[in-house]
């Protein structure tokens, strides 16, 4: 007799013992299933033969060989009587799986059982071997978790397997178990302990594991315990909810009545919140109060009309989605879906709103536009589009207030917001703005949620319990009564009879929940468990001992997916990467199954797993429950996932390409989810970029974080430190000065590596592609210095930039980037910043830039001698007013001091948001001491001037400049331009003439100064339309005759400002209807403004002692040299035809004393994006006030908001100061905003990467002239 090796271990092919069920269905699934893998929770089962060695030693290989075949006959027909798979025989062992490849409700149990029989089985084969084997025993290990399943192997052979660590931990359990005894994992008891009855053994070290593990011995099954399946199409009226649906009446009755409402229902997933709210509306009857359907019928006037009802769902993963939630409840109103063409949605909202709004239509139209993502035209366009985020943000919230009261106005109205803790931040903060709604008019708020405190939805229902209690219900909705629940089993199969076992058993594992109870029963019909009989009545057929109910209500939704035939059920898995309601033109574009959606589509409804959701204007369909969507969701492997994510992104990309900016989350949500990091990196990034200018800092940070995971992940340290930066600015306009911090030193630290690694090969390569060719250019305005310190005019602003290097510098996206400074340091709450120089940095002298060039800098430019007009912006610096205003004479009394030479330290009185973007203005750059001290005011002069920037002076007069390109630059240098030639002049016309000769390329275009239009000439890509951050106003200063503000309000509300800017610059540009706080400025007010009223006018300026004008002094208009008079001659005009009034127009420097006094003309662009730089730092704030300007709240109010951590707050700070200005004390009148000009700026084709930010300002250093 041969004897088999010691070590030698059999493998046997698992089909003579398979269930012949199981077999087929995984030699036959064919590829759609056999080769598709997927994630789902199973239990594995794994057994082996004890001392299984030592008994082969003793016998012959074929005796041993049988013995070995019989012991997995008896382990295989165990687990086929449980419908589970034998995976793999393993010499000695048996693997097998439950819950693969298709899953039962009761799959942990079915293993367990499994289990014990099979030591039922192996005792007894035991007593059959006595005499032949010794002690024969099997130990079998049993863990449930989550593997991955599918074919393994290779195309000669394959196995369908179980891989994960839930297999490796059962295998690991076997091997511990005692001799005949089952051993299973803690997850394993927690499923089954209601079962079985089980032994604690404590803790235990497994191989491959850090931590100890719990775990059970299985004693016996308790008896009487059973488990089945189901079928769909159960309905039953609402039970056990008698309390809480009264009190959602009375709560409606109380609508009824005129009286607003908030309620917040509460309760975990499937515990009937939506339900609750169904009835509730259905009691409230379709002709009027009080109909027979009413549960509790409400007592007011049974004509009045019944409210309208809303819906609006939040998503899992919508907390990115700016304001998603609240724009379904419009999108519900106007009865059109997601992914609505553009041409339908425009006609529905215009026609709502002007029923709503009538002649204030276009008040709130352009913002409601915006918010569906709505294409606007003209003047519609145009308001939205100079709008900074903050206050377009702040639009639309109104708007939307507006609009709902509207609808309570005519309607009474009630907004259901389903699923309110997975809301965005917009959304919320639009329902916190529709709460004061519920005050004015009979608006209902229905807030379904779970109650999860942490969530920021928790917030809303917290202020309202606190603010609105006598609007306030809370119905919190708990697990149903045992009597309650059994009633529903009742109803819902029209039967009283339902064996007691059975029904004990659902309502034991439904635990009240009705969503569970019902899907326990649909299981139990779909298996046959319960049929109806030719009565049409339902019984039990089968015996309760062989019903499982699923323990969770996933396992149960994933047995009825595998139910489905495998292309239903990847319909299913398609539409669930999709998201819970998906449009069928998107699904039809990313399946396989084009011609089969409709019939697929149909199972899967009749499997009451997804419904119709609407049919027009577009069919969309939704899971029934999200956890539908979950379950399916979560069966897919990553790898098809990631397929799926990136059929949906493409198709976005595709179906909504000229609407991208409305989907920029989901394209981002998606494709990341693809594992396509190049492109989900840009859509986050214009994602955050986007949230970030609409002042939706939450979502902004959301998308950076995650844009810095992908981009750390792609070594990308380049953009990784830029997006690092932009959080740090979110962060310090939060006034959260640590986070700030800490983003910051991330950047600065990734940059510093990029600087020792590529620095110079950059700057090398850059000069290999220097350009012959000299860049030439015309600029509108005046040149008077080029001193940092003394900077008047915006057109000097670029070339101090080009030839000037600061501690930081602004990029096309208003990014504050770090320049001489290679980090920085904010410390002490925002109060202290400590700047750490680059040693590289150097005057074109060859002398090192050091931190004492800085402190002398800021303290020279501080100094009253100095008169420097931007020395105002560093006066929240510790002793720089005092200093600047001739308070104090010492310079060591300023906050600025170099502490070494390559660190300087900044000391502020407060902290305050918008301190990062002073570091780019002028005012902070260094400056070179000796060579000032030496040469005085002309020290900047090409003959003088030492500079640490790009490019260096080498000519200069006011008509025109020249700039070299310094070789001795230390930064980044992308550009390839060597020499610029700037040529500056007010001749429009001439410097056309000049651009169309290629003579120079690029000049400004006006169309109504040349009398024609730049099409005409040049081709569209040469034309880039100018925008900035500013404002063209009136400044009136309170000097007599306009002492009297009588005087002032009649002069303000006799100007058309609407003429003023057609006259001026074409009607392309809408005139300023808000405050000096411009659009595109967090803080903008757009409608404050006095309004043309000619009638008012003339009765204030008569009250004022002036009837018709008569008496009223001549008066001086101000304005400047470079100025066309064209916008001063309209208004002189204006005022003499309205209020007879005569006016002389003079040109005036900014030194004239008159002009402090005298009406002016007078404009600002932004130095910083903040309202700050409007309210308190522009120069007319300074010449109001030496005009005798003084209103001491509003100094109050400027200087409490500069340093307010509240951005909301803050913000209505500025906002209440800048109504003072404006329609208060009306000393200045907005007349046109900066945001886009009628003009563009002329560019020739050759020049490439001119980006100006929206100041206006340019990087001559990015700029290319490619060969032409």
């Amino acid at each position: 007799m041969t004897r088999i090796p010691k070590d030698a271990r059999l493998f046997v092919s698992p089909k003579p013992f398979s269930p012949r069920a199981a077999c087929a269905t995984i030699s036959h699934m064919g590829d759609a299933a056999a080769n598709s893998d997927e994630r789902r929770p199973v239990t594995i089962l794994f057994t082996d033969i004890v001392g299984s060695t030592a008994h082969a030693e003793k016998l012959d290989a074929e005796e041993w060989k049988e013995i070995v075949n019989g012991a997995h006959r008896r382990v295989s027909e165990a687990v086929t009587r449980y419908e589970g798979t034998v995976a793999q025989l393993l010499g000695d062992g048996v693997l097998a799986f439950f819950g693969a490849p298709h899953a039962h409700e009761d799959d942990t149990a079915r293993a367990v059982r499994a289990g014990l029989e099979i030591q039922r089985a192996i005792s007894e084969y035991a007593n059959e071997l006595r005499g032949l084997v010794a002690n024969f025993q099997m130990r079998v290990g049993i863990n449930t978790g989550e593997v991955v399943v599918g074919a393994v192997g290779s195309a000669d052979h394959s196995e369908y397997l179980a891989v994960g660590d839930t297999v490796n931990l059962a295998a690991r359990l076997q091997s511990a178990a005692q001799p005949g005894a089952v051993l299973i994992s803690e997850n394993t008891a927690r499923l089954v302990q209601s079962f079985f009855d089980l032994r604690d053994m404590g803790e235990i070290s497994v191989k491959g594991k850090t931590e100890p593990l719990r775990v059970f011995e299985v004693i016996q099954e308790r008896a009487g315990f059973a488990s089945g399946r189901g079928i769909a199409g159960l309905s039953s009226p609402l039970v056990g909810r008698e309390r809480e649906l009264q009190e959602l009446t009375a709560a409606l009755n109380e609508l009824h009545s005129g009286q607003g409402q908030i309620v917040f229902v509460l309760g975990e997933a499937g515990i009937g919140k939506t339900r609750l709210v169904e009835e509730g509306r259905r009691g409230t009857g379709d002709g009027g109060w009080g109909t027979e359907n009413a549960v509790f019928s409400p007592t007011p006037d049974p004509q009045s009309p019944p409210p309208r009802f809303l819906e609006g769902r939040a998503l899992s993963y919508g907390q990115s989605l700016s304001f998603w939630t609240i724009t379904q409840l419009v999108q519900n109103d106007l009865g059109i879906v997601d992914g609505e063409h553009e041409i339908k949605i425009r006609v529905a909202l215009k026609k709502r709103v002007q029923e709503l709004f009538a002649e204030k239509s276009a008040e709130v139209f352009p913002y409601l536009a915006h918010l569906l993502g709505v294409k606007l035209e003209g003047e519609q366009a145009e308001r939205v589009k100079i709008l900074d985020g903050e206050t377009l943000k702040r639009q639309v919230l109104l708007s939307l207030a507006e609009y709902f009261l509207k609808l309570a106005q005519k309607q009474p109205t009630v907004l259901v917001l389903e699923d309110l803790h997975w809301a965005d931040p917009s959304s919320l903060d639009a329902l916190e703005r529709l709460l004061r709604v519920t005050e004015r008019a009979p608006l209902m708020l229905i807030a379904l949620m779970r109650a999860e405190t942490d969530k920021p939805a928790w917030r809303i229902r917290d202020l309202v319990a606190r603010e609105y209690r006598r609007r306030f219900h809370e119905i919190e909705l708990e697990p149903l009564a045992a009597n309650d629940a059994n009633a529903l089993v009742d109803n819902l199969l029209a039967i009283a009879d339902l064996p007691d076992a059975l029904r004990q058993m659902i309502l034991a594992r439904a635990e009240g929940n009705p969503l569970f109870l019902e899907e326990i029963l649909r299981a139990l019909m779909e298996q046959g468990t319960i049929q109806r009989d030719e009565n049409n009545h339902w019984y039990a057929k089968s015996p309760v001992s062989n019903l499982h109910i699923p323990d969770t209500l996933q396992a149960l939704l994933l047995a009825r997916i595998d139910r489905l035939e495998e292309d239903v059920k990847r319909t299913l898995q398609l539409a669930a990467v999709i998201g819970r309601s998906f449009l069928f033109k998107l699904l039809e574009a990313i399946s396989d199954a084009e011609r089969e959606l409709d019939w697929h589509l149909a199972q899967l409804e009749r499997a009451d797993l997804v419904h119709e959701k609407t049919r027009l204007p577009e069919l969309e369909y939704m899971f029934k429950h999200s956890l539908t969507q979950q379950a399916a969701y979560a069966s897919l492997v990553r790898e098809r996932r990631q397929e799926f994510h990136r059929r949906v992104a493409n198709a976005l990309e595709k179906i909504f390409a000229e609407r991208q900016e409305e989907f920029l989350g989901l394209l981002a949500y998606h494709f990341d989810r693809a594992g396509e990091k190049e492109k989900a990196i840009g859509y986050l990034i214009r994602a955050g970029d986007n949230a970030r200018l609409s002042d939706a800092h939450e979502e902004a940070i959301a998308f950076y974080e995650r844009a810095i995971e992908l981009l750390r992940e792609s070594g990308d340290a380049e953009r990784e430190a830029k997006t690092w930066l932009k959080l740090g600015l979110i962060y310090h306009a939060n006034f959260e000065f640590d986070k700030a911090h800490e983003a910051n030193e991330k950047a600065f630290a990734l940059e510093q590596t990029l600087r020792q690694q590529a620095s110079r090969a950059l700057s090398a390569d850059s000069r290999r592609y220097d350009s012959p060719h000299v860049f030439r250019f015309s600029a509108r305005g005046l040149l008077i210095s080029l001193d940092p310190g003394l900077v008047s005019f915006e057109e000097e602003l670029d070339i101090i930039n080009a030839i000037f290097a600061g501690l930081a510098e602004l990029d096309a996206e208003l990014n504050v980037l770090p320049h001489t400074a290679r980090s920085w340091e904010v410390l002490d709450g925002g109060r202290r910043y400590v700047f750490h120089l680059r040693e590289d940095v150097s005057w074109t002298n060859g002398t090192r830039v050091t931190a004492d060039d800085f402190e002398w800098a800021w303290k020279r430019n501080l100094a009253p001698a100095t008169h420097s007009l931007s020395a105002e912006l560093l006066d929240e610096i510790e002793g720089a007013r005092n200093f600047r205003e001739g308070r104090s004479s010492d310079p060591s009394k300023v906050g600025v001091r170099a502490l070494d030479t390559l660190t300087l330290e900044v000391r502020l009185v407060k902290p305050i948001a918008y301190f990062p973007y002073l570091l780019t203005q002028p005012v902070t750059y260094p400056l070179p001491r000796a060579v000032i001290v030496k040469n005085g005011d002309q020290w900047w002069k090409p003959e003088h001037v030492v500079s640490n920037g790009a490019f260096q002076l080498v000519e200069f007069a006011r008509e025109g400049i020249s700039l070299e390109r310094n070789p001795n630059y230390f930064a980044e240098f992308s550009g390839n331009l060597t020499r610029i030639e700037t040529w500056h002049t007010l001749d429009i016309v001439a410097n056309l003439q000049e651009y169309l000769q290629d003579r120079i390329e690029m000049c400004i275009a006006n169309p109504h100064e040349q009398l024609s239009n730049p099409a005409d000439f040049v081709s569209q890509e040469e034309q880039y339309p100018i925008s900035k951050l500013g404002v063209a106003f009136l400044g009136l200063p309170p000097h007599p005759p306009l002492d009297d503000v009588r005087v002032r309000r009649a002069l303000i509300h006799a100007l058309d400002r609407e003429r003023v800017s057609r006259a001026s610059q074409g009607a392309e540009l809408p005139a300023a209807r808000g405050g000096i706080i411009p659009s595109g400025i967090a803080g903008h007010s757009p409608e404050i403004g006095l309004a043309f009223d000619l009638d008012h006018a003339q009765r204030l300026l008569a009250e004022a002692g002036y009837p018709k004008g008569r008496g009223f002094p001549p008066l001086i208009l101000f304005s400047f040299a470079d100025s066309d008079f064209v916008t001063e001659n309209e208004i002189a005009r204006q005022w003499r035809e309205h209020l007879g009034i005569e006016v002389s127009l003079q040109i005036a420097e900014l030194d004239v004393p008159e002009f402090d006094t005298q009406i002016h003309m007078n404009g600002w662009v932004a130095d910083y994006p903040d309202p700050d730089n409007f309210l308190r730092n522009m120069s007319e704030y300074w010449q109001l006030r030496r005009a005798g300007w003084q209103n001491q709240r509003y100094f109050d109010l400027v200087e409490t908001a500069a340093s307010t951590p509240n951005r909301t707050e803050r913000m209505a700070l500025y906002r209440e100061a800048d109504r003072i200005w404006v329609a208060e004390d009306v000393v200045i009148c907005p007349l046109v905003y900066f945001d886009k000009l009628a003009g563009v700026r002329l560019i020739k084709p050759w020049v490439k990467h001119w980006r100006s930010n929206r100041m206006g300002n340019v990087l001559y250093k990015h700029v290319r002239v490619e060969p032409h």
